[in-house]
């Protein structure tokens, strides 16, 4: 199953929700820019449960770098991402290509 925050219906408590979400994932993919670091949400409820759920062998976690930014400083930088050497896909002449990349990591690890 294939879930992301446009799933949460209206009304709904929103942290609680993505908790939920989180805790059910086999695979939890983090698409890296300024704006997803930047996000306190995002820091201290989706990346904190993901790690937590990577340490007890819950889950896999994959970064996806996709525009520039300081994700070598993050908590789930010691984890490898994706596209290969963390080359942002915006950066990428060919983004088809950049997004096969992604799309061939991901594969490898299923």
């Amino acid at each position: 199953m294939t879930w992301d925050d446009t799933c949460i219906f209206a009304g709904e408590d929103w942290s609680e929700r993505t908790e939920a979400a989180l805790k059910e994932a086999d695979m939890i993919l983090l698409l890296v820019s300024a704006d997803f670091l930047a996000n306190e949400d995002i820091d201290k409820i989706e990346v904190a449960t993901a790690l937590r759920l990577k340490e007890i062998g819950k889950t896999a976690i994959v970064p996806i770098v996709i525009r520039p930014c300081m994700w070598k400083r993050s908590d789930f930088a010691k984890y490898s991402v994706l596209p290969p050497k963390g080359k942002p896909i915006s950066k990428w002449a060919d983004r088809d290509e950049a997004w096969l990349s992604v799309v061939e990591g991901i594969a490898e690890l299923l």
